[in-house]
């Protein structure tokens, strides 16, 4: 994964009621950022295939990431790439509001 803005990678599930917010809800309160949704499995997780926003299978990513049990986030800043922030998601809202000014990141 090449990082060239801000970026936000969503781990998210299919038995996760909060994490519908973030495949399924509006994304609004992150916009500015890249948001990459993604998940360890999509088998088994209708909801995650029929998804507003894709949602992408990255096993790999997450584990790079050190991501074990979704629902979290990670903010990632470019040039050099870095972690800048990370957390549980519960809403979009939340996670603009704690990420705000980190990683050239304004916030909502």
């Amino acid at each position: 994964m090449t990082v060239t803005s801000p970026t936000l990678v969503v781990a998210v599930k299919g038995d996760c009621d909060g994490c519908a917010n973030f495949y399924s809800g509006s994304l609004e309160a992150l916009e500015g950022l890249e948001v990459v949704i993604v998940t360890n499995s999509l088998k088994g997780a209708p909801e995650l295939v029929g998804a507003t926003h894709v949602v992408y299978e990255a096993p790999d990513l997450l584990e790079a990431l050190g991501v074990t049990w979704p629902p979290f986030y990670v903010l990632i800043s470019p040039a050099p790439a870095r972690v800048t922030a990370e957390g549980i998601a519960f809403t979009p809202e939340q996670v603009a509001a704690e990420i705000a000014g980190r990683g050239n990141v304004t916030g909502p």
